[in-house]
């Protein structure tokens, strides 16, 4: 069932609630808001035009763009992850293109409509891999390119700037999860603990590269991973799947591999 078009690429999307949900992505680090509760009217021909995302009658409706609006602007074009900080503010995170080469994150207060980013120029060299939340703090998990070694950085929403980092010496820090002071972190070669208090790694097991093509943990802790290769059960429960894109909603997994829609029954127990 085609609900409607946006007119922009959606790479990453978080509820609010049961009615609002956003979406982020291309061009230029949209952030969209959809009142699934309200007619869709983006892209569809209403008194006589299209209606655009930026339209104030636009449902789903773009609110701001972390590319080039702020002070400073985040700067980057794909928002590949949000999550809600401490305070509810929308983060987001992804890479600068064109006008840079450099991984970056910043805020979007729904409240007061006002966004905001890094100065990403410090990261120039780094790409984005994933974020999570801390206390009030947000992880966020980057990679390099061969020429500058990324690092688990802290970044502080409310001073807009990263507070501290972990070096581990790994070249990519992958997706990751956290649970109290303990992080689980998946790149395309390797899955590892760090204790966040500590700032020491717990256990860590490498692959060859490119071998682990995406994951996603589930609410129950388990991981569910897009890999061929043996994940020790002592590290923790784990499933393969032949997917790189998952969603946990009601207690029911999906997940998405082009333009399919795959519902997987078992992995949650109700």
């Amino acid at each position: 069932f085609l609900l409607g078009a946006t007119g922009y690429n959606v790479y990453s999307t978080l509820a609010l609630n049961d009615s609002i949900i956003y979406f982020g992505g291309y061009p230029s680090g949209y952030v969209m808001r959809w009142n699934r509760n309200q007619p869709w009217t983006t892209q569809k021909f209403i008194n006589g035009k299209v209606t655009d995302a930026l339209d104030a009658t636009a449902n789903p409706k773009v609110l701001s763009f972390w590319k080039s609006y702020g002070d400073p602007p985040a700067g980057f074009h794909h928002t590949y992850q949000m999550l809600f900080g401490s305070n509810k503010n929308l983060i987001g995170a992804g890479n600068v293109i064109r006008i840079g080469n450099a991984a970056s994150i910043g805020v979007y207060d729904p409240v007061k409509n006002v966004i905001y980013g890094i100065k990403y120029e410090a990261f120039t060299g780094l790409s984005f891999s994933g974020i999570c939340n801390w206390k009030n703090l947000v992880i966020y998990s980057m990679k390099g390119n061969g020429q500058k070694q990324p690092k688990l950085y802290f970044y502080d929403p409310s001073l807009n700037k990263m507070v501290d980092s972990i070096d581990a010496g790994f070249d990519d820090y992958g997706s990751i999860y956290v649970k109290g002071n303990i992080v689980t972190g998946v790149a395309n070669d390797r899955i590892y603990k760090l204790d966040v208090a500590s700032k020491k790694i717990i256990e860590t097991y490498a692959y060859p590269k490119g071998s682990i093509q995406g994951s996603y943990m589930l609410s129950n802790g388990m991981l569910v991973l897009n890999t061929s290769q043996q994940i020790p059960q002592t590290f923790c429960a784990s499933v393969s799947l032949p997917y790189s894109n998952f969603v946990e909603a009601n207690g029911t997994v999906y997940a998405f591999r082009g333009n399919m829609i795959v519902r997987i029954n078992g992995l949650i127990k109700k």
